[in-house]
């Protein structure tokens, strides 16, 4: 026979293994706006016309990164404004209080990168979900 106590005990114990430190730290909106902006000035650097805007957007948001690195022509830009999708898609999820404007980052990268695949000749939809990690 199960008793009163025994089924306080085990619901006590159950709630006390729920209550233990999360597996992932928890990532502050800082952090966030911050590899946001990195990606992007990323972007900037390897060319990707829009991504200049973005970076703006992000930088009055409180983002701070160093500028961007790296080989510049229409396929580096073209794989950078991916990248920056990818990255802006991921942060809808990471941060709540952000959520609107990643969203405006998530359009103006999609459409970025959909102009420099139509000047490389290429499918600019090659997936129906784009920024979607692969």
């Amino acid at each position: 026979m199960v008793t009163r106590r025994a089924l306080l005990a085990a619901g006590a114990g159950t709630l006390l293994t729920a209550c233990g430190p999360r597996d992932e730290p928890a990532t502050s909106r800082q952090d966030v706006l911050d590899e946001q902006l990195k990606v992007t000035n990323a972007a900037v650097a390897a060319g990707a016309p829009r991504a200049r805007a973005r970076a703006a957007k992000l930088e009055a948001a409180g983002a701070k990164a160093p500028a961007g690195s790296g080989p510049s022509g229409l396929d580096h830009a073209y794989e950078a404004e991916g990248r920056a999708l990818t990255s802006y898609v991921q942060a809808i999820g990471a941060s709540r209080a952000d959520r609107d404007l990643y969203g405006e980052l998530v359009a103006d990268a999609a459409a970025g990168k959909s102009e420099l695949a139509r000047e490389l000749k290429i499918d600019p939809l090659p997936s129906a979900f784009p920024g979607e990690p692969k």
